[in-house]
């Protein structure tokens, strides 16, 4: 489907090279290494709801940035716009 479900990150950054000069680059920010929890995220500078993103989104490169923290962010990707496309709600 070309779609990327988060999880906790491993790694403090990483850099993919995406072939032609192109680059994904993750950083993950957190205070403690005990906090496992995304509270929040952003794709090229801008903040999202969602817990997932697109292949389209990241095929030309970028930049992902994770803030962690000790508990879980429940609202992050709760709303029912925010669900991945294989998981959106037959429209009632």
């Amino acid at each position: 489907s070309g779609t990327y479900v988060l999880g906790s990150p491993l790694v403090d950054q990483a850099k993919v090279q995406l072939g032609g000069g192109k680059e994904l680059a993750i950083e993950t920010k957190r205070s403690d290494p005990a906090h496992k929890y995304v509270q929040s995220w952003t794709l090229n500078g801008v903040e999202q709801q969602r817990a997932w993103f697109h292949h389209d989104e990241i095929a030309q490169g970028g930049r992902i940035v994770f803030t962690m923290g000790a508990e879980p962010n429940r609202s992050l990707g709760s709303q029912p716009e925010s669900l991945p496309p294989s998981l959106e709600l037959p429209q009632a």
